[in-house]
């Protein structure tokens, strides 16, 4: 038998399933489980170049909250079976802040998993 679990990111339905990371108590298997589980959550994100200009980052932020909004694109991406869930800037860079910044002993244990192709 296996157990249903669900990494971070939302299945419509199954949003009372258990975090995977929550089904261990190893720090380093929960980091890693979370490691695994944010890119899932994020999805596909939206990036601009360093050095961007603050206030055009401010109003790409804003255009694409309200496009995500936009009732009309809701229905159209409802009809075509299309999951959409808007992330906010902040949590995404949060996302990809705590992806990246682990301690080493959690980078070791990653590194286990992440071998090149021979």
């Amino acid at each position: 038998m296996r157990a249903l679990v669900r990494a971070r990111a939302p299945v419509p339905g199954y949003n009372d399933l258990p975090i995977d990371e929550t089904l261990t108590t190893d720090p380093v298997g929960k980091a890693l489980m979370a490691i695994r589980g944010i890119p899932l959550q994020i999805g596909r994100p939206f990036a601009l170049r360093p050095g961007t200009p603050a206030d055009r980052v401010a109003i790409l932020r804003d255009a694409f909250a309200k496009t995500m909004a936009d009732p009309q694109l809701l229905e159209e991406a409802k009809k075509a079976q299309i999951d959409m869930e808007f992330i906010s800037p902040q949590d995404v860079t949060k996302g990809f802040a705590d992806m990246m910044n682990q301690p080493p002993n959690v980078l070791e244990a990653m590194a286990k998993y992440l071998q090149p192709e021979q």
